[in-house]
């Protein structure tokens, strides 16, 4: 259970810095559309919420408890509804984009709360380690891919993108691995 929750949250990271580092260029040459890439950044915080979430949700259904992951969707839900339906007229797709943020992060921390007997968390291989990782990963990755001259041409722009989020994820993971944050055991 622990390591299946720590799995998810450094996948989640990892995802998080891909999109808030190429959110807008992966909106420019999937979508056609700045905006898009606008919003793949801002939601790109969602990643680790559920990705983790999902995994408690799981857990929680296989403990035979169905009746309280009901009741923490149906909570969340109606927290994402409230920003619907009172905040996106006024505020617009932003207050969508934080309410949904809001519910996912509401969600995995009340699975986590009922979970806490059964999850050992370390906080430095969960959260520390990777952090810095990824933080030190993703500047690098980012400065190299700012210096590449690269042509506006939307073929090149993605092989460039995907190539540095490549990199990036290459670099997590030898790095995750020299710290000892991962382990081949942990996926026997």
């Amino acid at each position: 259970m622990t390591v299946s929750s720590k799995y998810c949250l450094l996948i989640g990271y990892l995802f998080t810095c891909v999109f808030l580092l190429f959110g807008k260029e992966f909106g420019t040459f999937l979508f056609h559309s700045p905006q898009a890439g606008e919003y793949i950044y801002l939601l790109s915080w969602l990643c680790p919420f559920l990705y983790l979430s999902t995994t408690f949700t799981s857990i929680i259904n296989g403990l035979g408890q169905t009746q309280l992951t009901f009741l923490i969707t149906a909570v969340c839900l109606a927290v994402k509804i409230y920003f619907l339906a009172a905040l996106v007229p006024k505020f617009g797709i932003q207050a969508y984009l934080v309410g949904s943020l809001v519910s996912q992060i509401g969600m995995t921390l009340l699975e986590a709360l009922y979970l806490r007997k059964y999850l050992h968390i370390k906080p430095i291989s969960f959260f520390l380690i990777p952090g810095i990782s990824l933080s030190l990963a993703g500047v690098f990755v980012h400065g190299l891919y700012r210096q590449l001259p690269i042509p506006q041409n939307g073929l090149w722009i993605s092989v460039a993108v995907l190539s540095a989020s490549l990199i990036l994820c290459i670099l997590y993971v030898w790095i995750l691995k020299a710290t000892g944050c991962i382990d081949k055991k942990d996926i026997r």
